[in-house]
């Protein structure tokens, strides 16, 4: 009984998958427009902005091979397709909290030279 339960969650969770087949399309497209936009970006925004996409890309391709790999379509190891696919999961995370992290630190100062320019303006008690 319990092979049964545990080959239904596993049929159930691989099923759950298959509606992520093409999401590697959809990065793809996305790298595409970052990549357009380059120019009127800064390079380290370009730069992590385009590893995000990288390895998300990255991510949703060894998803997908692992998926097809479970369903017998493929003759990969998926274990390995897995791992692959987390460390690009968590590089693209990364990537993405650092860009964060630079905005919040230039909306930071920018907030910073908008109060001290009110402050000479508007006087102490405004701001």
């Amino acid at each position: 009984m319990e092979k049964k339960v545990d080959a239904l969650f596993c049929a159930m969770r691989d099923a759950r998958k298959l509606f992520r087949l093409f999401k590697s399309l959809k990065e793809y497209g996305k790298l595409l427009e970052l990549i357009a936009k380059k120019n009127s970006m800064k390079p380290e925004d370009f730069a992590l902005g385009a590893a995000t996409r990288i390895f998300f890309l990255l991510y949703w391709l060894f998803d997908n091979l692992s998926i097809l790999t479970k369903l017998g379509l493929l003759s990969f190891d998926a274990k390995d397709l897995g791992k692959k696919g987390a460390t690009c999961w968590f590089i693209a995370l990364i990537a993405t909290l650092a860009l964060t992290i630079k905005n919040i630190i230039l909306n930071t100062v920018k907030i910073s030279h908008l109060r001290k320019y009110l402050s000479t303006y508007l006087g102490e008690s405004s701001v």
